[in-house]
Protein backbone atom coordinates (compact mmCIF):
# COMPACT_ATOMS: atom_id res chain seq x y z
CA UNK A 1 0.00 0.00 0.00
CA UNK A 2 1.64 3.15 -0.58
CA UNK A 3 1.39 6.35 1.08
CA UNK A 4 -1.43 8.07 -0.77
CA UNK A 5 -3.71 4.96 -0.25
CA UNK A 6 -3.02 4.82 3.34
CA UNK A 7 -3.45 8.76 3.61
CA UNK A 8 -7.09 8.48 2.10
CA UNK A 9 -7.95 5.31 4.30
CA UNK A 10 -6.86 6.88 7.35
CA UNK A 11 -9.26 9.71 6.85
CA UNK A 12 -12.08 7.63 5.88
CA UNK A 13 -11.21 6.04 9.13
CA UNK A 14 -11.05 9.33 10.98
CA UNK A 15 -13.86 11.07 9.41
CA UNK A 16 -16.25 7.91 10.16
CA UNK A 17 -15.28 8.37 14.14
CA UNK A 18 -15.69 11.64 13.74
CA UNK A 19 -19.41 11.37 12.63
CA UNK A 20 -19.99 8.45 15.05
CA UNK A 21 -18.63 10.69 17.75
CA UNK A 22 -21.51 13.54 16.53
CA UNK A 23 -24.67 11.24 15.94
CA UNK A 24 -23.32 7.58 16.90
CA UNK A 25 -25.18 4.47 15.43
CA UNK A 26 -27.96 3.61 17.26
CA UNK A 27 -29.52 -0.09 17.94
CA UNK A 28 -32.04 -0.70 14.78
CA UNK A 29 -34.56 -2.07 17.66
CA UNK A 30 -34.46 -0.10 20.76
CA UNK A 31 -31.75 3.03 19.80
CA UNK A 32 -29.39 1.89 22.38
CA UNK A 33 -25.67 2.74 21.36
CA UNK A 34 -24.41 0.66 19.63
CA UNK A 35 -20.37 0.30 17.80
CA UNK A 36 -21.45 0.02 14.20
CA UNK A 37 -24.21 1.59 11.78
CA UNK A 38 -27.34 -1.38 11.29
CA UNK A 39 -25.92 -3.11 14.03
CA UNK A 40 -28.86 -4.73 17.00
CA UNK A 41 -27.60 -4.50 20.96
CA UNK A 42 -27.47 -8.05 23.09
CA UNK A 43 -30.58 -7.34 24.00
CA UNK A 44 -32.59 -7.08 21.03
CA UNK A 45 -30.56 -9.22 18.96
CA UNK A 46 -31.48 -12.06 21.93
CA UNK A 47 -35.04 -11.19 22.05
CA UNK A 48 -35.59 -11.53 18.01
CA UNK A 49 -36.56 -14.81 16.91
CA UNK A 50 -33.90 -15.30 14.03
CA UNK A 51 -35.57 -18.58 11.66
CA UNK A 52 -33.31 -21.20 11.13
CA UNK A 53 -33.10 -25.08 10.56
CA UNK A 54 -35.09 -27.34 11.29
CA UNK A 55 -37.67 -26.25 9.64
CA UNK A 56 -40.53 -27.31 6.49
CA UNK A 57 -39.01 -27.91 3.63
CA UNK A 58 -41.36 -26.04 1.63
CA UNK A 59 -42.59 -22.63 3.46
CA UNK A 60 -39.90 -22.47 5.82
CA UNK A 61 -42.15 -22.76 8.97
CA UNK A 62 -39.70 -23.62 11.98
CA UNK A 63 -39.86 -27.25 13.38
CA UNK A 64 -40.06 -27.43 17.37
CA UNK A 65 -37.94 -31.19 16.89
CA UNK A 66 -35.58 -31.98 14.19
CA UNK A 67 -37.70 -34.36 11.68
CA UNK A 68 -35.21 -34.45 9.14
CA UNK A 69 -33.84 -31.97 6.26
CA UNK A 70 -37.28 -32.68 3.62
CA UNK A 71 -40.06 -32.86 6.38
CA UNK A 72 -42.70 -30.75 4.91
CA UNK A 73 -45.64 -28.93 8.06
CA UNK A 74 -49.00 -30.67 8.28
CA UNK A 75 -50.41 -27.25 6.29
CA UNK A 76 -48.12 -27.88 3.39
CA UNK A 77 -49.02 -31.70 3.42
CA UNK A 78 -52.70 -31.22 3.67
CA UNK A 79 -52.33 -28.12 0.92
CA UNK A 80 -49.53 -27.65 -0.69
CA UNK A 81 -48.71 -23.99 -1.84
CA UNK A 82 -48.19 -22.75 -5.37
CA UNK A 83 -44.55 -21.85 -4.97
CA UNK A 84 -41.95 -24.22 -4.57
CA UNK A 85 -39.60 -22.84 -1.59
CA UNK A 86 -40.39 -20.15 0.55
CA UNK A 87 -38.05 -18.85 3.42
CA UNK A 88 -38.21 -16.06 6.36
CA UNK A 89 -35.73 -14.00 8.55
CA UNK A 90 -37.32 -13.72 11.57
CA UNK A 91 -40.79 -14.70 13.41
CA UNK A 92 -43.04 -11.54 13.26
CA UNK A 93 -43.57 -10.65 16.79
CA UNK A 94 -44.18 -7.68 19.25
CA UNK A 95 -40.15 -7.38 19.21
CA UNK A 96 -39.81 -7.86 15.34
CA UNK A 97 -42.56 -5.64 14.96
CA UNK A 98 -40.44 -2.56 16.40
CA UNK A 99 -37.78 -2.87 13.52
CA UNK A 100 -39.99 -4.20 10.15
CA UNK A 101 -42.70 -1.35 10.53
CA UNK A 102 -40.56 1.27 11.25
CA UNK A 103 -39.07 0.29 7.96
CA UNK A 104 -42.16 -0.10 5.72
CA UNK A 105 -43.88 2.83 6.39
CA UNK A 106 -41.65 5.14 8.84
CA UNK A 107 -38.79 6.34 6.40
CA UNK A 108 -36.19 3.92 7.93
CA UNK A 109 -34.53 3.33 4.91
CA UNK A 110 -31.29 2.64 6.55
CA UNK A 111 -32.25 -0.63 7.70
CA UNK A 112 -32.53 -1.94 4.64
CA UNK A 113 -28.57 -2.85 4.49
CA UNK A 114 -29.03 -4.90 7.55
CA UNK A 115 -32.16 -6.49 7.41
CA UNK A 116 -31.05 -7.86 3.42
CA UNK A 117 -28.52 -9.65 5.11
CA UNK A 118 -30.56 -11.06 7.38
CA UNK A 119 -32.69 -12.84 4.43
CA UNK A 120 -29.42 -13.42 2.62
CA UNK A 121 -28.60 -15.48 5.54
CA UNK A 122 -31.91 -17.01 5.71
CA UNK A 123 -32.21 -17.97 2.50
CA UNK A 124 -29.03 -19.33 1.67
CA UNK A 125 -29.08 -22.67 -0.33
CA UNK A 126 -32.00 -20.68 -2.45
CA UNK A 127 -29.83 -17.72 -4.05
CA UNK A 128 -27.49 -19.72 -5.95
CA UNK A 129 -30.32 -21.33 -7.73
CA UNK A 130 -31.69 -17.83 -8.18
CA UNK A 131 -32.02 -16.00 -11.70
CA UNK A 132 -33.32 -12.41 -10.77
CA UNK A 133 -34.19 -10.86 -7.12
CA UNK A 134 -37.89 -9.38 -7.95
CA UNK A 135 -39.62 -7.53 -5.42
CA UNK A 136 -43.15 -7.70 -4.34
CA UNK A 137 -44.46 -4.45 -6.11
CA UNK A 138 -45.99 -1.10 -4.73
CA UNK A 139 -49.56 -0.13 -6.41
CA UNK A 140 -49.04 3.52 -7.63
CA UNK A 141 -51.01 5.18 -4.69
CA UNK A 142 -49.09 3.60 -1.74
CA UNK A 143 -45.76 4.58 -3.50
CA UNK A 144 -47.00 7.94 -3.51
CA UNK A 145 -47.86 8.66 -0.27
CA UNK A 146 -44.76 6.29 1.12
CA UNK A 147 -42.66 7.87 -1.05
CA UNK A 148 -40.52 4.93 -1.44
CA UNK A 149 -40.61 0.96 -1.68
CA UNK A 150 -39.51 -0.89 1.28
CA UNK A 151 -39.27 -4.52 -1.23
CA UNK A 152 -37.48 -2.63 -3.76
CA UNK A 153 -34.83 -1.75 -1.75
CA UNK A 154 -34.80 -4.99 0.39
CA UNK A 155 -34.19 -6.57 -3.64
CA UNK A 156 -31.64 -4.57 -4.87
CA UNK A 157 -29.38 -5.04 -1.28
CA UNK A 158 -29.87 -8.71 -0.92
CA UNK A 159 -29.11 -8.93 -4.71
CA UNK A 160 -25.65 -6.46 -4.36
CA UNK A 161 -25.22 -9.20 -1.15
CA UNK A 162 -25.33 -12.44 -2.94
CA UNK A 163 -23.98 -11.41 -6.77
CA UNK A 164 -27.90 -12.01 -8.49
CA UNK A 165 -29.41 -9.54 -10.97
CA UNK A 166 -32.13 -7.39 -9.33
CA UNK A 167 -35.37 -6.32 -11.49
CA UNK A 168 -37.31 -3.82 -9.52
CA UNK A 169 -39.87 -2.89 -12.13
CA UNK A 170 -40.41 -7.07 -13.23
CA UNK A 171 -44.04 -7.21 -11.31
CA UNK A 172 -46.50 -4.13 -11.50
CA UNK A 173 -49.32 -3.84 -8.84
CA UNK A 174 -52.92 -3.17 -10.10
CA UNK A 175 -55.01 -3.81 -7.36
CA UNK A 176 -55.30 -1.37 -4.25
CA UNK A 177 -57.38 -1.34 -1.03
CA UNK A 178 -58.93 1.35 0.26
CA UNK A 179 -58.08 3.40 3.44
CA UNK A 180 -57.91 0.98 6.57
CA UNK A 181 -55.24 3.17 8.79
CA UNK A 182 -58.87 3.24 11.34
CA UNK A 183 -59.41 -0.26 11.14
CA UNK A 184 -55.84 -2.47 11.09
CA UNK A 185 -53.34 0.91 11.87
CA UNK A 186 -51.01 2.41 9.71
CA UNK A 187 -47.41 3.69 11.19
CA UNK A 188 -47.24 7.67 11.70
CA UNK A 189 -50.94 7.77 10.83
CA UNK A 190 -51.95 8.90 14.58
CA UNK A 191 -54.43 11.86 13.10
CA UNK A 192 -55.97 10.16 10.06
CA UNK A 193 -56.18 6.89 11.37
CA UNK A 194 -58.13 8.26 15.04
CA UNK A 195 -60.27 10.05 12.39
CA UNK A 196 -60.92 6.91 10.54
CA UNK A 197 -61.93 4.75 13.69
CA UNK A 198 -64.18 7.84 15.12
CA UNK A 199 -66.16 7.13 12.12
CA UNK A 200 -66.36 3.57 12.86
CA UNK A 201 -67.34 3.97 16.22
CA UNK A 202 -70.05 6.51 15.39
CA UNK A 203 -71.46 3.99 13.02
CA UNK A 204 -72.02 1.64 15.38
CA UNK A 205 -73.56 3.69 18.06
CA UNK A 206 -75.96 5.51 15.69
CA UNK A 207 -77.13 1.76 14.23
CA UNK A 208 -78.09 1.77 17.79
CA UNK A 209 -79.39 4.93 18.50
CA UNK A 210 -81.17 5.63 14.91
CA UNK A 211 -82.55 2.18 14.13
CA UNK A 212 -85.22 1.86 16.28
CA UNK A 213 -86.76 4.68 14.21
CA UNK A 214 -86.23 3.07 10.70
CA UNK A 215 -83.09 4.00 9.95
CA UNK A 216 -80.12 2.50 8.37
CA UNK A 217 -76.78 3.97 9.45
CA UNK A 218 -73.58 2.37 7.72
CA UNK A 219 -69.60 3.22 6.77
CA UNK A 220 -68.41 3.09 3.35
CA UNK A 221 -64.40 3.43 3.25
CA UNK A 222 -63.71 4.17 -0.45
CA UNK A 223 -60.78 3.84 -3.12
CA UNK A 224 -59.90 5.97 -6.00
CA UNK A 225 -57.68 8.61 -7.79
CA UNK A 226 -58.42 12.05 -6.00
CA UNK A 227 -56.84 15.42 -6.17
CA UNK A 228 -54.49 14.47 -4.11
CA UNK A 229 -53.10 12.18 -6.63
CA UNK A 230 -53.29 14.64 -10.03
CA UNK A 231 -49.82 15.76 -9.57
CA UNK A 232 -48.89 12.10 -9.80
CA UNK A 233 -50.18 11.23 -12.79
CA UNK A 234 -49.03 15.11 -14.49
CA UNK A 235 -45.63 13.87 -13.67
CA UNK A 236 -45.88 10.36 -15.38
CA UNK A 237 -47.94 11.41 -18.19
CA UNK A 238 -50.00 8.20 -17.27
CA UNK A 239 -53.76 8.16 -16.93
CA UNK A 240 -55.42 6.42 -14.04
CA UNK A 241 -56.18 3.05 -14.34
CA UNK A 242 -59.41 2.40 -14.34
CA UNK A 243 -60.93 0.76 -11.16
CA UNK A 244 -59.16 3.87 -9.85
CA UNK A 245 -62.45 5.96 -10.72
CA UNK A 246 -64.05 6.80 -7.80
CA UNK A 247 -67.38 6.40 -9.19
CA UNK A 248 -67.20 2.86 -8.74
CA UNK A 249 -68.03 3.15 -5.41
CA UNK A 250 -71.40 4.90 -5.98
CA UNK A 251 -73.51 2.09 -6.45
CA UNK A 252 -72.54 0.40 -3.23
CA UNK A 253 -73.40 3.58 -1.32
CA UNK A 254 -76.71 4.42 -3.95
CA UNK A 255 -78.01 0.87 -2.97
CA UNK A 256 -77.30 1.35 1.01
CA UNK A 257 -79.70 4.44 0.32
CA UNK A 258 -82.46 2.56 -1.03
CA UNK A 259 -85.38 0.80 1.03
CA UNK A 260 -84.18 -2.50 -0.45
CA UNK A 261 -81.03 -2.30 1.59
CA UNK A 262 -83.24 -1.36 5.23
CA UNK A 263 -81.74 -4.69 6.75
CA UNK A 264 -78.11 -3.27 6.76
CA UNK A 265 -77.60 -1.21 9.55
CA UNK A 266 -73.89 -0.66 11.31
CA UNK A 267 -71.91 -2.08 8.75
CA UNK A 268 -68.48 -1.46 7.49
CA UNK A 269 -67.91 -1.51 3.92
CA UNK A 270 -64.75 -0.86 1.56
CA UNK A 271 -63.81 -1.31 -2.19
CA UNK A 272 -60.71 -2.21 -3.30
CA UNK A 273 -60.34 -3.17 -7.19
CA UNK A 274 -63.48 -4.10 -8.98
CA UNK A 275 -64.60 -6.13 -5.66
CA UNK A 276 -66.74 -4.50 -2.77
CA UNK A 277 -65.61 -5.62 1.09
CA UNK A 278 -67.21 -6.10 4.24
CA UNK A 279 -65.36 -6.13 7.90
CA UNK A 280 -65.66 -8.16 10.95
CA UNK A 281 -66.49 -6.05 13.76
CA UNK A 282 -64.27 -6.18 16.99
CA UNK A 283 -65.60 -9.47 18.94
CA UNK A 284 -64.63 -10.96 22.14
CA UNK A 285 -62.20 -13.36 21.18
CA UNK A 286 -61.12 -14.59 24.78
CA UNK A 287 -62.01 -15.18 28.25
CA UNK A 288 -59.84 -15.01 31.68
CA UNK A 289 -61.98 -15.52 34.56
CA UNK A 290 -61.19 -15.81 38.53
CA UNK A 291 -63.73 -15.56 41.22
CA UNK A 292 -63.39 -12.19 42.74
CA UNK A 293 -61.67 -11.12 40.50
CA UNK A 294 -57.54 -10.50 39.49
CA UNK A 295 -54.55 -8.72 41.57
CA UNK A 296 -51.68 -7.50 39.35
CA UNK A 297 -49.67 -10.49 40.05
CA UNK A 298 -52.84 -13.23 38.78
CA UNK A 299 -53.14 -11.65 35.81
CA UNK A 300 -48.74 -11.06 35.52
CA UNK A 301 -49.09 -15.30 35.54
CA UNK A 302 -51.84 -15.84 33.42
CA UNK A 303 -52.13 -13.54 31.06
CA UNK A 304 -49.68 -15.48 28.67
CA UNK A 305 -50.52 -18.62 29.76
CA UNK A 306 -54.61 -17.54 28.46
CA UNK A 307 -53.96 -15.24 26.00
CA UNK A 308 -51.05 -16.19 24.08
CA UNK A 309 -52.27 -17.90 21.19
CA UNK A 310 -55.17 -14.78 20.92
CA UNK A 311 -53.26 -11.77 20.62
CA UNK A 312 -54.05 -9.94 17.53
CA UNK A 313 -51.66 -8.82 14.46
CA UNK A 314 -50.82 -4.71 14.21
CA UNK A 315 -50.70 -2.91 11.45
CA UNK A 316 -52.28 -2.62 7.67
CA UNK A 317 -52.49 -6.35 5.84
CA UNK A 318 -52.06 -5.10 2.14
CA UNK A 319 -53.24 -7.89 -0.64
CA UNK A 320 -52.90 -7.11 -4.23
CA UNK A 321 -52.78 -8.54 -7.56
CA UNK A 322 -49.14 -9.25 -9.11
CA UNK A 323 -48.53 -9.84 -13.16
CA UNK A 324 -45.72 -10.17 -15.24
CA UNK A 325 -44.92 -6.78 -16.98
CA UNK A 326 -45.78 -6.98 -20.81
Amino acid sequence: MDVVSACRQMGRHLSRLMVDAVLPPLCLGCNEIVATPGALCAGCWSALSFIAPPQCRRCGVPFAHDVGPDAYCADCLARPPRYRCARAALVYDERSRRIVLPFKHGDRTDMAKSCAGWMVRAAGELLPEADLVVPVPLHWRRLFTRRYNQAALLAGMVAQQSGRRAVPDLLRRHRWTGSQAGLRGNFGQTNYGSAKAAIMGMTFIWAIELGRYGITVNAMSPAGATRMTEALFARTGEAPPPEANPALNAPMVTWLASEEAGHVNGQILGRTDFAYTIYRHPLQIGYMYREGGWDVQGVSENFNKIFAQQLQHVGMAMPGAMEFKK
